[in-house]
Parts: structure tokens; sequence; C-alpha cells
């Protein structure tokens, strides 16, 4: 039903001018759609660069507050792409989120700000990653927002960086970035003993990366470290042992100069 592309290699991303291979066949949490039922089809015009995309979210809603109260009260979503790309037909979706699911996309796009998301669900439209969310507004109780906001986490930034907890990395370099999950990180060539992945989080564990903040994007704490020109090198010898040769091939043709690392709790 989602206009999605494959291609070999994991959950990777990359911006569409970094970009040099098709997109990939991961979905994000915004697609999967209990309770959801499919209206009519919208096209969405994009222009076509082939790069590993970021996850393709249905999206573009307008949501509708039922009779319940706290974070287990009843959403009605409607739900669009705002994905970039080729011209494709992409379904208006409805779906049922819980208010907590709501903030989640919320938190994503807007942060932990209480005044900036009291406003968001006043307006009733959110843009969260590739996706559009709109719904009827309403105005949030200020307590009772308070409350809901702290079944969320905080940012932590006395919490060490744990190289087992790490989920999610990112390359970057000017106007580039390149998203590597443990995944397709991990998977390894045959016979290859060590993973693209035990390097990675190995050096990022001996640069002592720096805490930046909870991304609510990744439900993870968010690390960051500036890469030399020797640990880069490194990164790009290592990624001889990567199952996929797209990624091998992106690793190496960027002058990456900072990694960002995701750990979950």
């Amino acid at each position: 039903m989602i206009d999605v592309a494959g291609v070999e290699g994991g959950h990777v991303g990359m911006e569409a001018r970094a970009g040099l291979f098709p997109p990939d066949q991961q979905f994000d949490p915004a697609i999967a759609f209990p309770r959801a039922e499919l209206h009519q089809g919208v096209l969405v015009a994009r222009q076509f660069v082939p790069h590993f995309a970021q996850p393709l979210h249905a999206a573009y809603g307008s949501v509708k507050a039922m009779a319940e109260t706290g974070l287990t009260r009843r959403i009605r979503v409607k739900l669009s792409s705002e994905e970039a790309g080729s011209i494709s037909l992409t379904p208006v979706v409805v779906q049922e989120m819980t208010l907590h699911e709501l903030l989640e996309h919320i938190l994503a796009s807007a942060g932990k700000d209480e005044e900036r998301v009291r406003g968001l669900l006043r307006r009733g439209a959110v843009v969260s990653g590739a996706s559009r969310f709109r719904w009827e507004g309403w105005d949030e109780d200020p307590a009772s927002l308070r409350e809901q906001l702290a079944a969320f986490p905080d940012p932590d930034p006395a919490r060490p960086f744990s190289p087992a907890a790490c989920l999610h990395a990112v390359l970057r370099a000017p106007g580039r970035r390149l998203e590597i999950d443990r995944a397709a990180g991990a998977a390894r060539r045959l016979l290859r003993r060590r993973s693209f992945w035990d390097v990675l989080t190995a050096l990022a564990a001996a640069g002592v990366p720096e805490y930046r903040d909870y991304s609510y994007r990744h439900r993870a704490d968010c690390y960051h470290l500036p890469l030399t020109s020797v640990q880069l090198a490194t990164l790009r010898r290592a990624a001889s042992l990567l199952a996929y040769s797209g990624l091998r091939d992106a690793i190496r043709q960027i002058g990456y100069d900072s990694l960002e690392l995701y750990t979950g709790r």
C-alpha cells in the first residue's frame, strides 16, 4: 500500500545531496497502522535523486480527539508522506493513536518544550521526519500536559557512552549524512570474524563521545564524536567487513568529519 523501493544494503539513510543509492526498505514506526483505514490516493511529487533514503513514513493527517483522558486518550489521525523523490501515488491513511503515540511524534519534531508542544496540539498539525500529521486541534490543560510529558525521558548528560547499548550511528560531512543501524553495521561478510559495527563502536568508545541530547525520534541518547583523519581511515578500511556493497562505497567515497551515536536505555 505504501510506495517504497528496495535496495541492497541494510537500514541506512543519506541526504539527497550525498545521494548515490536508491531508497531502502526500512519502515518507520509511523507506518505501523493498527486500526488504520486507507482513504483516497494522493499524488505526491518528489524529485528523484538516488540515495540511501530516510525511512518512508505514511503521513498527512487530520486528528480528532475522542472522549478519553490522559495518555490512553484515542485520537483519530490522517497521515501523508512528506518524502522527497519521484512522483508516486501515496494513500491517505487514517489511524487511531493514543495521545502518548501522538506526543512521541510531536516531541521528535519540537523537543520536550511544554509551550511548543501545547501550541502544536492546539494547531493540529506537525511534520515529523518524512511524515505530516494533522488533527482537530484542542487546548490541552497545562497541568495535564506537564503530567503527560513527565512519562517521557529527559536528557541525562551524566550518562556515559555504552558501546553495547549503541543502536544507531550517523556519519556526517558538510551537507551530508549516512545513517547506519546496528543490524546493517553488524552484518558480516562470509568468513569474517569481526564486523564493521565492532570497529565503529570500539573506535567511538576510545574517543570518548560527548553527550548531546536525548533523541525522541530514535528513543535513544545521542552522543557526538569529531573524527580525525586517522579515525576516518580506520572506518574506511573496516568498510570491507560490511555485507552491503552500497554501504561500503558510501563510507569510502565521502570525507566524513564527525560521528553521531545513539544508545538505548
